[in-house]
């Protein structure tokens, strides 16, 4: 368990979700199904046969439009480099 001393205040994580809603609300994007876990791991692509899969739905919701896109390249970004 954290110390209470590295936990905000509640009134600075309060002014933080206020800070939160006025952009999100800004945000012009249509709210729709999303996988929200597009890992590499998560997309299976068989060339032979031409297709694609996405597997592993447990975290599906509904979240913005570009969601998957963005946190795919997110996930994607040095995870998987082997050395």
């Amino acid at each position: 368990s954290r110390p209470a001393s590295e936990v905000p205040h509640f009134d600075v994580l309060a002014r933080e979700v206020e800070v939160l809603k006025k952009h999100l609300s800004a945000v012009k994007s249509q709210t729709v199904l999303c996988h929200n876990d597009l890992l590499i791991k998560n997309i299976v692509y068989n060339e032979a046969e031409g297709y694609v899969r996405f597997i592993d739905y447990e975290y599906a919701d509904f979240n913005y439009q570009a969601y998957d896109i963005g946190n795919h390249f997110n996930e994607f970004a040095g995870w998987y480099i082997t050395r």
